[in-house]
């Protein structure tokens, strides 16, 4: 995954029960599936539930200081 694809993440891309994460690339437009290790699930439901600012975005990855919007999509 390119860093604009990881900061792109949305809640819904999450397939926790499949195992994997689905998205559509932005540098290319092309659907992608990839497996996820269970540890690494673990870890991104671990940030959600327990370090992740409350926040109404669908994205998984957010700034830590005020306002808690999406990280910035380079590239």
């Amino acid at each position: 995954l390119r860093a604009c694809d990881v900061a792109a993440l949305e809640l819904e891309n999450m397939d926790w029960r499949a195992g994997e994460i689905r998205i559509v690339q932005r540098k290319t437009g092309v659907p992608l599936t990839l497996p996820v290790k269970a540890a690494v699930l673990d870890a991104i439901a671990d940030y959600i539930l327990h370090a992740r600012p409350d926040s109404g975005s669908p994205r998984v990855f957010l700034r830590v200081q005020a306002p808690h919007v999406a990280l910035p999509m380079r590239g």
